[in-house]
């Protein structure tokens, strides 16, 4: 009579083989839901940081905001750029590599009189667009009338 116990090592072997598997499936699994999870975070303080910057204009307080966030302003718009926490950074006295979200508000015509709009988006520093928006105020002087 011949010995089971050959049989039943390779049975246990196959076994540890699919369990193996599926342990290496479900860690991919956990490792993707992080990184959308990830994604996610950070789409939602782009979305926040466009409001917050919209209400600024809408308001009237643009300038106020805009140098409390250390912004580069000129004529065209303005841009505030992020640390990867969401702080914002100077990159005149900082480089720009700190950089890991950037802002930029840029100006655009409404072909309306006395409406102004502009165009805000938020993108990383490698490009990658998280969120855009337009946004349109009245401009100060209907504002100072009413």
């Amino acid at each position: 009579m011949r010995s089971k116990a050959p049989l039943m090592m390779i049975e246990q072997m196959v076994m540890l083989l699919v369990f193996a598997l599926a342990a290496v499936l479900c860690l991919q699994a956990f490792t993707l839901s992080q990184n959308i999870s990830q994604q996610n975070v950070f789409r939602d303080r782009a979305v926040i940081e466009a409001q917050n910057a919209a209400e600024a204009m809408k308001s009237g307080h643009e300038d106020t905001y805009f140098k409390e966030m250390e912004a580069h302003i000129d004529d065209s718009g303005r841009v505030i750029t992020y640390d990867e926490n969401w702080n914002p950074v100077d990159t005149s006295e900082v480089p720009a590599a700190r950089a890991s979200f950037i802002l930029t508000l840029s100006y655009t015509d409404s072909e309306q009189d006395y409406l102004s709009t502009a165009d805000i988006a938020v993108c990383t520093s490698d490009g990658e667009e998280l969120f855009k928006m337009k946004v349109a105020w009245q401009d100060q002087e209907v504002r100072d009338r009413a």
